[in-house]
């Protein structure tokens, strides 16, 4: 016998409060594709990072680089809305409204004859939450002094990205960051909180992440228009992301 569950209209605000709060907690994801590369000698390498902001209000964002590994080669970088800087810069603002992004752009110009390998970090996080800050070290390398496997992403944070697309149908995607070893577990959960799917549970390393939810429940029925929310859990740290699944 099917046991229906019904929510009162305070029943449903405490959730999406409750939901709130923790999206409060990080909404800007700062990611690149390739930023580890084989060094392009006598030219130039180019890295492309994208910073967005997913919050549900404008944001001033820090950006700060790390030049303390690019050795002898010289660098310079870039970001789509304010410029480009040479060595010495350190430290830029950018405004970013809600949903918008901006890329950074890192040069950097390898010399085989000097050194193997080179790096140049850029650290983003929001100017009124330093803690919640994601690091991308980029790095040009000659011969086997990187490995193509080698973690490319340090985030300093546990974090749950914004479903995109959001509204969806008939599927979404996320990322998530961890910042420690952890035992994992992503699911989606209705609006009474009861779990419909798990679409990931065990122990990973620090890293980041990406999922895809097709609309579906556990036993692969395609789920109705709803409200749904994403649910990250590691140990005793927990965030929700909404997602709206349209037909």
């Amino acid at each position: 016998m099917k046991r229906l569950v019904s929510l009162t209209l305070t029943q449903a605000a405490v959730i999406l409060i409750v939901t709130a709060t923790f999206a409060f907690a990080q909404e800007f994801t700062f990611v690149c594709d390739n930023p580890v590369q084989p060094g392009n000698s006598g030219g130039e390498n180019l890295f492309n990072a994208l910073l967005t902001n997913n919050s549900s209000a404008g944001e001033s964002f820090i950006l700060e680089l790390d030049d303390s590994q690019i050795g002898d080669w010289t660098y310079a970088w870039c970001v789509t809305s304010v410029g480009c800087f040479p060595p010495g810069v350190y430290s830029v603002t950018v405004p970013l409204e809600i949903g918008l992004d901006d890329t950074i752009q890192v040069h950097i110009n390898p010399d085989s004859t000097t050194q193997d390998q080179g790096s140049i970090t850029v650290t983003a996080y929001p100017e009124s939450s330093p803690g919640t800050a994601i690091s991308i070290t980029f790095t040009a390398y000659f011969g086997t002094a990187v490995e193509p496997g080698s973690p490319r992403v340090e985030p300093h944070s546990f974090t749950l990205s914004s479903a995109y697309p959001n509204p969806f149908n008939p599927s979404t995607t996320f990322s998530y960051s961890l910042n420690e070893i952890a035992n994992v577990r992503v699911s989606v959960v209705n609006l009474a909180g009861q779990e419909v799917n798990s679409l990931y549970e065990g122990n990973q390393s620090p890293g980041s992440y990406q999922l895809t939810w097709d609309g579906r429940d556990a036993r692969g029925i395609d789920l109705p228009s709803a409200l749904y929310f994403i649910r990250l859990n590691s140990d005793d740290q927990q965030i929700f992301r909404k997602a709206l699944k349209l037909k």
